[in-house]
């Protein structure tokens, strides 16, 4: 019995540690996109419809039922949902090394354009981060 009460102890503290690992809570939504937030600071409010997400990056709005997955994760997989400005603003794209890739007329024509991967996108007010998940 006590040799139980030991493995028992010891799987528990195991997986306590493996948990702590996850530095990013991600939200994945129905079309794809990706949202990381800070896990050790993020506070998620229901109200209504929507879910909203707060952490030391910013404040955004998801939609419930456009909400596929949410998951914890020791990578960010998105910094900034590439929605989330308006549809008419010009953007410049770049890779994460720094190579221009294009400009494009909205962020959604950019989103659809890319190949998978992320990307830096260069609006006139912001610089954000984000997830293209279309395959070519």
């Amino acid at each position: 019995m006590k040799k139980l009460f030991t493995l028992g102890g010891a799987l528990l503290f195991a997986i306590t540690a493996w948990a702590d690992s996850y530095s990013y809570l991600v939200f994945q939504t129905s079309d794809s996109s990706l949202l990381s937030c800070d896990a050790a600071t993020v506070h998620i409010t229901f109200a209504g419809e929507e879910a909203e997400v707060r952490d030391a990056n910013g404040e955004h709005r998801l939609s419930l039922a456009s909400l596929t997955k949410m998951y914890f994760s020791s990578d960010p997989a998105a910094i900034a949902r590439p929605e989330a400005a308006a549809a008419s603003d010009e953007v410049s794209v770049y890779t994460l090394s720094g190579l221009y890739v294009g400009t494009f007329s909205s962020q959604r024509a950019a989103a659809s354009a890319l190949g998978k991967g992320m990307y830096l996108l260069k609006g006139r007010q912001e610089v954000k981060t984000v997830t293209a998940n279309s395959v070519k």
